[in-house]
């Protein structure tokens, strides 16, 4: 499982999960973002039906997120 900041220096999460794609197609990808209302964090995981968590989050969110996260067949790292 990739978990990543969508907004990054030199390489974006998503452009991060498009590179993984290749070689681990079936990789589960989880963004985190403090930037909630920035319209690139929306384009590049809302549009993509990426899961996502918004920070700040609680220890008890954060616990719960990856396993839904795995459980699901949706957030492989080809965005399906």
């Amino acid at each position: 499982m990739l978990v990543s900041d969508v907004l990054m220096p030199f390489l974006g999460g998503r452009d991060l999960t498009e590179r993984l794609s290749i070689s681990r197609p079936d990789c589960r990808a989880l963004f985190i973002c403090g930037y909630t209302n920035d319209a690139a964090v929306r384009h590049a995981v809302y549009e993509a039906e990426f899961a996502f968590l918004p920070m700040p989050y609680t220890q008890l969110v954060m616990a719960g997120k990856p396993r839904k996260v795995l459980d699901s067949k949706r957030w492989a790292v080809t965005g399906r």
